[in-house]
């Protein structure tokens, strides 16, 4: 049997192995009797997932479709109800699409001022990559605000979480210096 014991003061080894099994390599891993993978969610103590592939889900609503009570055959199947349910409503409503990847593109808010974010791309990149200027979070919101009164919109409040939702859109980022060069650019060689 393995025990393990405490450490006392006179260093007693850690581990104790009194077993009648003779525990060398060969016969460890037989003497060791983990969960297989079939019982891991019980093991771990939580409900395991499963994933479907379209084909098996069609063929589950069409096995379902021919039984009379969904609640046993579901539950005979190890499948939700509401799953099923849902599979057939899915298949229903959108026979080519179903089992795909349900996101839709542009399927989110739409920009009230698109010509804002448009002026706002064109200022921060003549200021970033030409002028070779750092652009900070005031100065993206005051050009925006600029804007916003030259054209009058008082519908739109330019805030820090506006400019932060710009550049998360815009795939911009936020860069710090974090080292000086000792030389000027215009003095590097090139190197291939």
């Amino acid at each position: 049997m393995l025990m393990i014991r405490k450490r006392e003061r006179n260093r007693e080894p850690l581990f104790n192995i009194e077993s009648p099994l003779s525990v060398n390599i060969e016969n460890f891993n037989e003497s060791l009797q983990l969960p297989s993978l079939a019982n891991q969610a019980e093991f771990n103590g939580r409900k395991k997932y499963r994933n479907f592939s379209p084909e098996i889900k069609r063929e589950i609503i069409l096995r379902a479709s021919t039984h009379s009570n969904l609640s046993a055959f579901a539950a005979n199947e190890r499948v939700g109800e509401s799953n099923i349910r849902r599979w057939k409503k899915e298949l229903e409503t959108n026979p080519e699409l179903f089992g795909t990847n349900k996101k839709k593109v542009n399927c989110g808010k739409r920009l009230k001022h698109p010509d804002l974010e448009e002026f706002l791309i064109k200022w921060f990149n003549t200021m970033r990559r030409e002028k070779k200027l750092a652009v900070t979070y005031s100065m993206l919101q005051s050009q925006a605000i600029r804007f916003c009164q030259n054209q009058d919109y008082s519908d739109i409040n330019i805030s820090k979480g506006f400019i932060c939702k710009f550049m998360h859109r815009n795939k911009i980022v936020k860069r710090k210096i974090t080292h000086y060069s000792q030389k000027d650019s215009s003095q590097f060689t090139q190197v291939i």
